[in-house]
């Protein structure tokens, strides 16, 4: 895969426009329970190549790649392109997209869709109860099975996107590095969210616990009372200490079970200590005995 960037130099001045809100987990998890009580189905679609769709509303420009000008004939001293899209590697892509998607979204033929005020990625038009939710370029909709599709097919008409199928009871889709199930019990449908187990590897892996015993809870009190439990990690060890934290903030999203150990080790972000270290490495533990819990 290969893809057209530029390089943003930073000249030390601040930038405006580039807020690029994504949805909260709460957002998500409403957004899916709506879908489960009103019967309606998800499709999950991906806008490709999604910052070039936006304008570039700066006068910017830029030397051309060494390859396509090795390949024209071209020198840099005949000339520079102009931006007339936003492209990537721009500070205000993602929010010159994401102003585009709105008007996009805003504008959709016999719609009238309205952004939730307490939620800034969510929309839902009150004419055809079809409901989004994006996430930069990656979007959620769901509305009645009659109406979704013709929706889709109008926002299609601006944006380049590849459609997922429609989750159905027996269906599984890929969101965010996350896996969705959905299926039915004897009472109702669910929808089943399991986390990417990569970062439980790579956590357990970076602290070397592929042989050790798991753990039955993911933090104790009693892993920090010990003599120089308040000592700094060494460089070394502090760089690995906040990678694997930041690992777990991306697991607890969705794992509950561990929220209240994650935010304990990230107050200790900047300046970890032996016994954050060990609280790390009990939490580690845990994951190796539970790598794959699911809500």
């Amino acid at each position: 895969k290969a893809r057209l960037a530029c390089c943003d130099y930073n000249d030390g001045e601040e930038v405006e426009g580039t807020f690029c809100p994504t949805p909260s987990s709460v957002a998500v998890r409403v957004f899916e329970a709506c879908s489960l009580i009103k019967g309606y189905h998800e499709r999950h679609s991906d806008v490709v190549s999604a910052f070039p769709h936006a304008p570039e509303v700066a006068d910017v420009f830029m030397h051309a790649p060494k390859e396509w000008m090795d390949a024209h004939g071209y020198t840099r001293s005949m000339g520079c392109w102009r931006l007339n899209q936003s492209l990537y590697g721009r500070r205000t892509a993602g929010g010159n997209f994401r102003d585009f998607f709105e008007k996009t979204v805003r504008e959709v033929k016999n719609t009238d869709f309205d952004r939730c005020p307490e939620e800034p990625c969510l929309y839902r038009c009150k004419l055809t109860n079809v409901a989004l939710l994006h996430h930069v370029d990656d979007e959620k909709t769901h509305g009645p099975d009659e109406i979704h599709d013709g929706v889709l097919d109008e926002i299609e008409k601006q944006l380049l996107t590849k459609r997922g199928e429609r989750m159905v009871s027996g269906s599984k889709d890929q969101y965010l590095g996350r896996t969705k199930y959905r299926f039915t019990t004897k009472d109702s449908d669910e929808i089943l969210t399991m986390a990417h187990s990569k970062h439980v590897r790579k956590i357990v892996s970076a602290l070397g616990l592929e042989n050790a015993k798991s753990s039955a809870v993911p933090g104790c009190k009693t892993d920090t009372k010990f003599t120089g439990s308040e000592d700094l990690l060494d460089e070394a060890q502090a760089t690995l200490y906040r990678s694997c934290v930041g690992s777990a903030i991306f697991l607890a999203d969705d794992r509950n079970e561990i929220k209240f150990a994650t935010k304990k080790l990230s107050q200790k972000m900047a300046k970890p200590t032996k016994g954050a270290w060990a609280r790390l490495k009990r939490l580690g533990r845990f994951l190796k005995g539970r790598p794959n819990l699911a809500r």
